[in-house]
């Protein structure tokens, strides 16, 4: 793929890299760690692809697909999976007790509806809270300092 991309890009090439789980490197004057590898298993029948979860600054962690705990590292702000076609809200729930960040926001949550939305949000801050962290929902185009 970066591969790919280098060739329909060429004037980028030199800022495209691969990532692999473990690396640690800058971006846009970012430090950056990785983790994960893969996707998280939607079906058994549907094959699992590539997914990478980033730690920025020691601070956000967005695990893309996938509900990598990053071991070893203290998460502060972590972006939380509220929904997507590879979870269930337990495993969520879980995902935020594993990381146990002293504060947390959705993402992967455009498939839900505000019914569905307040049940998932309403398990993340409450279950959340009892391990530490303060869930918040961000509108959108809402931001945070961070």
């Amino acid at each position: 793929m970066a591969r790919q991309l280098r060739e329909e890009a060429p004037a980028a090439a030199d800022r495209i890299h691969v990532v692999e789980p473990g690396s640690s490197f800058q971006a846009a004057g970012f430090d950056i760690r990785s983790f994960g590898g893969q996707h998280a298993l939607i079906h058994p029948q549907i094959p699992v692809v590539a997914n990478i979860g980033f730690l920025v600054d020691q601070n956000v962690y967005h695990p893309g697909d996938s509900f990598i705990i990053p071991d070893g590292i203290t998460v502060q702000t972590l972006l939380v999976p509220l929904h997507a076609p590879w979870s269930k809200s337990a495993e969520v729930v879980d995902f935020v007790i594993g990381v146990r960040a002293p504060r947390a926001f959705q993402i992967h949550d455009g498939l839900l509806n505000d019914n569905g939305l307040a049940i998932v949000e309403g398990h993340v801050e409450r279950i959340g809270a009892k391990y530490g962290t303060e869930y918040r929902h961000l509108a959108p185009r809402e931001s945070v300092e961070v």
